[in-house]
């Protein structure tokens, strides 16, 4: 945890000493994002990031997270700080977090209201440009959020999770990955299949190479050598002494 502070710490000051926002023509630099004028402004209260895609981690909040929550994580507002009922991730409200934000209203517990049309209004980061949908958000104004356990740019990207614990901003909530139960079957039937395709193979080559050895074992057990055969000639053609 202290050096992930002090890392946050370097990245703070280095943000804020820069004046250079915009890195190409079509992305702005890490702490900083489109508005709805395609201007590059600074990452809103409790995001970080390029695109200012990552909520806060637990425990901090304010301007590029750069506040440490004096109280139960549980209450730590990544926008606000400690508050008296348990955060919700950006984008959602409600006593179990599980209401989507109004159309018009974005961030934590969607308490922020958007200064622009509804359509350009991100449920996570607030304003955003036509052009750019930031993860979690997909299609024309990027209105439409990701579908269930999609996440990332375009919604492009599979959570390996289940749904309850996939945000559609940054995947599966640290703790709760898990192996896809499709993935599992088809793992055991791969290593099963390999096993039975190499073990006949392996049989057949070790029955080979013995055989091979018993042949060249029995063939330098069974020739004669040279001089045996010259000594019996040599003993049938030598006529008998009287």
């Amino acid at each position: 945890m202290c050096s992930f502070y002090f890392m946050l710490a370097v990245f703070v000051l280095y943000f804020e000493g820069t004046t250079e926002k915009r890195c190409s023509e079509t992305s702005c630099c890490a702490g900083f994002m489109f508005d709805s004028s395609k201007n590059c402004v600074v990452c809103p209260n409790g995001l970080y990031g390029f695109h200012c895609s990552a909520p806060c981690p637990r425990g901090y909040y304010g301007k590029l997270c750069a506040h440490q929550c004096d109280c139960p994580v549980e209450f730590c507002n990544a926008t606000v700080g400690c508050v008296l009922k348990k955060e919700c991730l950006p984008g959602y409200s409600g006593e179990n977090c599980s209401t989507n934000c109004p159309r018009g209203y974005y961030g934590n517990d969607c308490i922020n209201r958007c200064e622009c049309p509804d359509e350009l209004c991100n449920a996570t980061t607030g304003c955003v440009s036509e052009k750019v949908c930031p993860p979690g958000y997909m299609r024309v104004n990027c209105s439409t959020a990701c579908p269930r356990r999609f996440y990332g740019n375009e919604c492009g990207e599979h959570c390996n999770c289940s749904e309850e614990f996939c945000n559609a901003t940054f995947g599966c909530i640290e703790g709760h990955i898990y192996l896809d139960p499709i993935t599992l079957p088809t793992l055991i039937l791969t290593t099963v299949g390999l096993v039975i395709l190499f073990v006949p193979f392996g049989t057949i080559i070790a029955y080979k190479m013995k055989k091979n050895t018993e042949r060249k074992i029995t063939q330098t057990k069974f020739i004669p050598s040279s001089s045996e055969d010259e000594r019996t000639y040599f003993e049938l053609r030598t006529p008998a002494i009287s």
